[in-house]
Order: C-alpha cells, then structure tokens, then sequence
C-alpha cells in the first residue's frame, strides 16, 4: 500500500488540484458575475454527470482509504488493555467451549484446584489467546475491513469472525466460567 500512499499524496492529488483550478476560479466567476446560467448551458449532461461521477468516485476512494487506515492502525495495536498478574503466575484449572473457541479458565497458583471455594471464584481469569477448538494452538486476531474481527489459527487454518474483541469475549467466557464454578461449589455442599 506505500505505493498506492505515494501515488494518491504526490502524484494524483496535485493533478487533479491543478486541473480543478482553473475550473474552480471560472465557475466562481461566473457566479459573481451573474453568469452562471451561461455557463450552465455551455456544459452538455453528460460532462456533468461525467463530474458527478468523477466527484462520488474520489469521496468514496476517500472513504475506503481512511477505513483501510483504520483498520492497519487498530491491527498494529497488538495488547493495548493493561493485566495484572499474580507474583507466582496462573495454573489452569479447566477449559470451557464458548463462541465457537476454547478458553483456558486458571487461577493464580497457590490456590490447589481440588479446594476451589466461593473465595476462588473471584480470582479466576481467562487465558488470552483463546485456542483453536480443532488442534488447541493459540488463535490470531485481525481487524476485519468491513465488520467485527477474524481469528485465525496458524497451525490448521481454523478461521472464525466475531463481531467484538477477544478481550470482550473473554470477560464474558469469565462470567459462564465462574457460573459454573459456583454450580460445582454448590453441588459438593
């Protein structure tokens, strides 16, 4: 795309600014003037929808460009949300299926997986990446161009499209993980 940058900045940009001038400064004329019906009959239909297409094409390259921008700009902002971790790191308790992916559920290590209790329960987190629900390798997460995010697996090509980030959706798996920590603490009562 730097091609595509340098030829829209240097090189088609001042072109159309210099054959957009001399057009700009007549038609301004001919309205001080009061003129411009003159003109108007000087220029046939199809000039001006030839302009009008000319017009709506550029807006709309305009358009694609600044959402093609965008959308490098939030893939190349890889861990932008801040986590804290435990001194002695995580220990994964078990996984969950949720949206169509696996999500590691652990808690901090010092806390034995045999004796979860309901303090336990609030200090689960969920792994980020979320996994591969076919071979279990971490997934690979891109700015869709047109809506929502793609995660991707490199090992078997696994692709999914989701509409929120995986940091969303993971705060969610979080809530279903911790239900069903409650449900287990309650069954063994």
């Amino acid at each position: 795309m730097k091609t595509i940058d340098f030829l829209l900045k240097n090189i088609l940009a001042p072109l159309i600014v210099a054959f957009l001038t001399p057009f700009v400064i007549s038609l301004y004329s001919q309205i001080t003037t009061d003129n411009w019906k003159y003109l108007l009959e000087q220029v046939s239909f199809t000039q001006m929808y030839l302009f009008l297409a000319v017009i709506i094409f550029w807006e709309m390259g305009i358009i694609l460009k600044n959402r093609y921008d965008t959308v490098k700009r939030e893939n190349l902002k890889a861990g932008a949300l801040t986590r804290h971790f435990p001194i002695d790191g995580y220990e994964t308790i078990f996984q969950i299926q949720y949206n169509g992916v696996l999500w590691d559920i652990r808690v901090p290590k010092g806390i034995d997986s045999f004796l979860v209790s309901s303090k336990t329960v609030d200090r689960i987190d969920v792994k980020l990446p979320p996994k591969c629900p076919l071979c279990k390798t971490e997934l690979e997460q891109t700015r869709s161009f047109i809506k929502g995010y793609k995660w991707k697996c490199v090992s078997c090509g696994f692709t999914k499209r989701n509409n929120d980030i995986w940091h969303k959706e993971a705060e969610r798996a979080k809530k279903i993980a911790k239900r069903k920590l409650e449900f287990h603490i309650d069954e063994n009562k």
